[in-house]
């Protein structure tokens, strides 16, 4: 059967750890706090960004003005800067190296679908991408369906066998995603979470970089 490689993208497949933490910066120096450095920010990076925002101090109203007409202030400042941000190293040999080997590659991810489909095709990459699972507005994010449960009926739909998917990602959500769906994870360092906070989340695998992921499939026996 065939084989399937899900890959989340803030972090993960997008090199953008450093403009997700000026975002984030820019939104909390709106409310006196102060500006978080990266080491700090990937020791208290939370998801929703609102349980975040909480930790951080602000108030309930705070919170409220971040959050009004779909998250405005985060993806305003976010996706004006996006389109200069390139993958991760290893990405493009990476997923050639998948095509290759006739893997399946999918997105799965907490952002906006169509920002994502823009990126991909910015960056020349969507052919290799079998399909976005994603919000599908801005209005919707955190809303419907996680990420989880997206991927579980996916995974469903498409007669995906778990013990032949891999899920990469740079937060221990991809690693309970892994646990509850049966399958193989591996974390990589680098993004919005500590090496630290990875560990404690006990993938299957640690990496640094994608091209670490051809040694991992060669040991499943899928290369």
């Amino acid at each position: 059967m065939r084989s399937t490689l899900v890959l989340d993208w803030n972090g993960t497949l997008l090199d953008d750890t450093e403009l997700i933490l000026q975002t984030i910066n820019s939104i909390i120096v709106r409310f006196n706090k102060t500006s978080l450095d990266l080491a700090t920010f990937q020791e208290k990076c939370e998801f929703p960004f609102s349980t975040l925002y909480r930790n951080l101090g602000l108030t309930e109203n705070e919170i409220a003005i971040v959050q009004n007409d779909g998250n405005a202030l985060f993806h305003d400042y976010y996706e004006s800067r996006v389109g200069s941000v390139l993958p991760r190293d290893g990405i493009g040999e990476m997923l050639k190296l998948a095509m290759t080997h006739s893997m399946r590659v999918i997105v799965l991810s907490n952002h906006i679908c169509d920002p994502i489909k823009i990126a991909l095709r910015r960056l020349g990459i969507e052919n290799y991408i079998a399909d976005v699972l994603a919000y599908d507005s801005r209005a919707t994010q955190y809303k419907d369906m996680t990420k989880g449960e997206k991927l579980a009926a996916y995974i469903k739909t498409n007669g995906i066998d778990p013990s032949l998917t891999f899920i990469v990602g740079d937060t221990p959500e991809e690693c309970s995603i892994s646990r509850i769906l049966r399958l193989k994870s591996v974390a990589i360092t680098g993004g919005v979470v500590s090496d630290a906070r990875l560990r404690d989340a006990q993938p299957d695998y640690l990496i640094r970089s994608h091209f670490e992921l051809e040694g991992i499939f060669a040991k499943n026996g899928i290369l």
